[in-house]
C-alpha cells in the first residue's frame, strides 16, 4: 500500500511541477514584444479563423471537452511516445532529440499565428521532453497536457462569448 501511495504522490507532484514549469514560457514569450517585433507578435485573425472559432464556441460542452482532451492525448502520444524515441535513435543525443521534437511540437499547431505561442509551445515541449526522457512516463504528460489545454480552452471559450465578430 505504501508503494501505491508513493506513486500517487509522485504522480500528483509531477503534474503540479510540469504545470508550474509552463510559467517561464509566459515570460520568455514576451521577448518579441519587448524587441518591438509587433508584426510577428500578434497577427490579426482571419475571417476564416473567426468562423472556425465561433463554430467551436457553439459546440456542446461535452463535445468541446472531448475535442480538447483527444487533441491532448494524440499530441503527447505522437510527440513524446512516437517521435522522441525515434529521434533518440537518429541523433544519438537526448538533448538533440528533445530540442528537435520541441521545435516540431511548437510548429505543428502554431496557434494564434504569433511568435508568442511558438515560444510558449517550444518551452512546453522542452519541459515535457525532459520529463519524458528522465521518467519515461507518458501518463503524467497526458494528464498535465489535458489540464493545461482544458483550462486554456475554457478560458478562451469564456472570452469568446464576449467577442463580436
Amino acid at each position: 500500500m505504501a508503494g501505491r501511495t508513493r506513486r500517487l504522490v509522485v504522480f500528483i507532484l509531477s503534474i503540479i511541477a510540469l504545470f508550474i514549469l509552463q510559467l517561464p514560457g509566459n515570460d520568455l514569450s514576451e521577448i518579441p514584444k519587448k524587441l518591438q517585433w509587433q508584426e510577428l507578435w500578434s497577427q490579426p485573425f482571419s475571417k476564416h479563423f473567426a468562423h472556425l472559432v465561433l463554430a467551436w464556441y457553439h459546440l456542446n460542452i461535452i463535445v468541446f471537452l472531448l475535442c480538447v482532451t483527444s487533441w491532448s492525448i494524440a499530441a503527447e502520444l505522437m510527440f513524446r511516445g512516437y517521435l522522441m524515441p525515434r529521434m533518440n535513435i537518429i541523433f544519438k543525443s537526448k538533448i538533440a532529440a528533445i530540442t528537435c521534437s520541441s521545435m516540431i511540437y511548437a510548429l505543428f499547431p502554431f496557434r494564434g499565428n504569433s511568435l508568442k505561442w511558438l515560444i510558449k509551445d517550444f518551452f512546453s515541449g522542452i519541459f515535457f521532453g525532459i520529463h519524458y526522457q528522465k521518467y519515461h512516463n507518458i501518463k503524467i504528460l497526458i494528464v498535465t497536457r489535458i489540464l493545461i489545454d482544458v483550462i486554456f480552452a475554457c478560458l478562451m471559450r469564456q472570452s469568446l462569448g464576449r467577442m463580436n465578430f
